[in-house]
């Protein structure tokens, strides 16, 4: 009778479909999606089956995350992930008329398209000091996010300065409004920051509620809009209160290490953010801004429910591999490393079909949004399901090797993003963005496998030097 060392919660002899040909599979579901569009068929009835097949990816979410999920809380870890983008979206045109009348749509527009880049450099700094903070101490944790919070927050005032430069040169903003620019940038940060003690220790209601507070007064006080984010603040201080005496012990993080940090946030972020980010200041007057945040809702769903189910399966993995060296002969070991490789390679497919059949569905709308089926609009939809899956590649190759290699594939990406949109048209410049993350996500692919086949030696080396 043989023996298997292998959890019972993992999917071995299970049929094993790799996440880049699903990737592929769908890629081409959205292609014929739009062709469809480009027929005389019936606007309404691909408007229908666009939503119908829309909800069965959010569906799918939701069945990912009782499935995978961590415990009771994940179903919240969701709703708090997707709420930003459901909350403001359902906000900003019921306020829009507002804005231009006071002359700030373009203000919101730079803000809004900024935020979510800056905040992955301003946030990533506080999390290296509080890796041997234990989490289910909420007080300790607390009280050491605190002292390490004065100095990170400082520290993103230089990514503040570095982004306020560009839009100096690249927009035609007066004094006046660069520094509202600047003031919502800070104010967006400070949120993001709050955000991370409910985060980090699960308290997903405060973080959702942290999002309904924003929202709510966007929706009623359009005209002081700059300070959404600071009434988002509270629900996040007020759950971590008992560690305000943090403040009395600041801590000074190291130099190096903020600057590192902030760099991999750049370069990260970078990847999902980067193209909007250059389209909206390059082509503001010749695309349709709304389309582009329209086109993210796949993604926004997909990367939620990695998140609240399938980053679960990942740790998993990593946690029984890490537990499997101390049981298990050298060659026996390796055997098993290869399962792993393919748990975690569901996991991404899991998630990244909900992207694809989120996409499809979503394409098969645009007609009826008012939407023409142009290259445009069909590189707006695929995209950004492809810079998930390079995001989520870079995630866990970092995970396992170290930021090095993530950021090498991150910083070919951005390369290509700030060469290709002045050089071309966006249409162009978003087909050539994604010819090379395919390429990227099958290269990182190949190294979280390599990673996966080193494990065997680098694990037992390591356990070799402690004997």
């Amino acid at each position: 009778m043989s023996i298997s060392f292998r959890p019972s919660w993992t999917s071995a002899g299970q049929l094993y479909i790799p996440a880049n040909l699903a990737m592929v599979f769908f890629t081409a579901l959205i292609i014929a999606a739009w062709v469809l569009t480009s027929t005389d068929i019936d606007t309404i009835l691909t408007a229908v089956t666009g939503v119908i097949v829309l909800g069965l990816g959010i569906i799918a979410a939701i069945y990912s995350v009782l499935r995978w999920g961590r415990d009771s809380s994940s179903i919240m870890q969701l709703m708090a992930t997707i709420s930003p983008t459901a909350l403001l979206m359902t906000t900003f045109p019921l306020i829009m008329d507002e804005l231009i009348v006071a002359g700030h749509q373009n203000l919101v527009l730079a803000v809004a398209v900024t935020v979510p880049w800056i905040t992955s450099a301003a946030t990533l700094p506080i999390y290296a000091p509080l890796t041997s903070t234990d989490r289910s101490d909420v007080h300790a944790f607390y009280r050491d996010f605190y002292r390490v919070f004065p100095s990170v927050a400082m520290w993103a005032m230089l990514a503040v300065g570095g982004f306020t430069l560009f839009v100096l040169a690249a927009a035609d903003f007066t004094p006046g409004q660069l520094g509202i620019y600047v003031v919502g940038l800070i104010a967006n940060i400070l949120f993001a920051l709050f955000t991370v003690p409910p985060q980090e220790t699960h308290k997903y209601t405060e973080v959702f509620l942290g999002w309904v507070l924003y929202a709510s007064w966007m929706l009623f006080v359009p005209e002081l809009w700059v300070l959404a984010p600071l009434l988002g603040c509270i629900p996040g201080l007020v759950q971590s209160r008992s560690g305000l005496s943090g403040l009395l012990q600041p801590m000074e993080i190291n130099q190096k290490m903020a600057l590192r940090q902030m760099g991999y946030g750049l370069l990260y972020g970078g990847i999902l953010w980067a193209d909007k980010f250059l389209l909206i200041f390059f082509f503001r007057d010749q695309i349709d801004v709304v389309a582009i945040y329209v086109a993210l809702i796949p993604v926004v769903i997909a990367q939620s429910a990695y998140f609240a189910s399938q980053y679960v399966v990942f740790r998993r993995c990593i946690d029984s591999m890490y537990g499997l060296v101390e049981k298990l002969p050298y060659q026996r070991f390796e055997d098993h490393t290869m399962d792993f490789f393919r748990d975690v390679d569901r996991a991404l497919m899991r998630t990244l079909s909900i992207a694809g059949l989120s996409g499809f569905g979503l394409i098969l709308t645009f007609p009826a949004l008012g939407y023409p089926p142009t290259l445009l609009t069909l590189a707006f939809v695929i995209a950004p399901v492809w810079l998930l899956a390079l995001t989520l590649q870079v995630y866990q190759v970092n995970q396992l090797k170290g930021e090095s290699q993530p950021a090498m594939f991150s910083a070919i990406h951005l390369i290509t993003t700030f060469v290709a949109i002045p050089a071309f048209s966006p249409a162009v410049a978003m087909c050539l963005i994604v010819i090379v993350d395919i390429a990227l996500v099958v290269w990182a692919t190949g190294k979280l496998k390599g990673a996966f086949e080193d494990a065997a030696y680098e694990l037992f080396w390591s356990r070799a030097v402690t004997w």
